[in-house]
């Protein structure tokens, strides 16, 4: 069996893993990309990029008529994982890299071919998979999933871990913003003292100093309490024996284990570390000082 080629290439700032992959009739081609917390598989670069630029200028498949009039019978478009090859959009990309008057000759193959579709439904203990392939080579189909899945759950655990650590940044910033803004006061108590005040998102106040976004700033993310974001469960500690605060623990830890494999913290020195493993409980400064700092 000839070999899987593969090659990795970034695009407007999206990471595209493309895969070359040996078959009986030819040589098939599939890509996937993870944008906007979706996972996008195409047959090639270009759809990918397609479906990027639909999915971002509101549009969506789910509501294409030709999609649910080719769903398997019987079956829901709520899929857990969807394959949808349209011929007819296919033929359309292509024509966009021909010269107009050589597309306007090919015109006539537009809307033809019926969209092929393979559809999986995940139960408690089985995946499900309904067919309606019209030729489509599924053990191909199936073969570049099993490829792209792991890679995207590194891509996806790695993407998760630099997102924790630019949170955990910002939290270290907007605390220093903080104890110079209300130097009675030292340092915030949690998380949502550094937000915004839901009555009135323009106003800062010691309460709500509308120094980060309400997805960890809201008024429920208080000392103890952990707040999500991007796969990761954040909080903030200070440690105030006396008024003002003299210090603060930030920490950043996954979700679960699929999520990320390391949890962050950082201090009032500014220096982020990291630990593998999840945590369960919340920890002091005087701990996070002893964890690696990062490279």
């Amino acid at each position: 069996m000839a070999p899987v080629k593969s090659k990795q290439v970034e695009e407007g700032g999206v990471t595209y893993h493309n895969f070359r992959i040996p078959s009986a009739n030819k040589t098939v081609e599939i890509s996937y990309a993870l944008a906007d917390g979706y996972l996008l598989i195409g047959s090639g670069q270009q759809t990918i990029t397609e479906g990027i630029r639909a999915h971002r200028s509101g549009e969506s498949l789910a509501k294409s008529k030709r999609l649910l009039a080719a769903m398997p019978t019987g079956h829901s478009s709520k899929a857990s994982a969807l394959f949808y090859e349209d011929p007819a959009a296919m033929s359309a990309l292509k024509m966009q890299q021909l010269p107009p008057e050589t597309a306007g000759s090919f015109s006539h193959l537009f809307g033809q071919g019926t969209p092929a579709v393979i559809a999986a439904y995940g139960d408690e203990d089985a995946i499900r998979v309904a067919s309606a392939s019209n030729g489509v080579d599924t053990g191909v189909v199936l073969v570049g999933v099993a490829i792209a899945i792991p890679n995207l759950l590194r891509a996806r655990t790695s993407a998760n871990e630099s997102s924790a650590v630019g949170s955990i940044r910002t939290l270290v910033t907007a605390e220093v913003a903080y104890s110079a803004t209300y130097p009675d006061k030292g340092y915030a108590r949690n998380l949502a003292a550094l937000g915004p005040d839901p009555r009135r998102p323009e106003a800062s106040s010691p309460e709500h100093a509308a120094l980060i976004e309400s997805t960890l700033g809201n008024p429920s993310c208080t000392a103890g309490k952990w707040c999500e974001k991007s796969g990761y469960r954040f909080t903030l500690a200070s440690v105030c024996s006396m008024q003002p605060c003299e210090e603060f623990v930030a920490i950043a830890t996954p979700v679960s284990a699929n999520t990320g494999v390391r949890s962050f913290c950082s201090t009032s020195d500014g220096v982020i570390r990291s630990k593998p493993g999840v945590l369960l409980i919340p920890l002091r400064a005087a701990e996070c000082r002893r964890w690696m700092p990062l490279q």
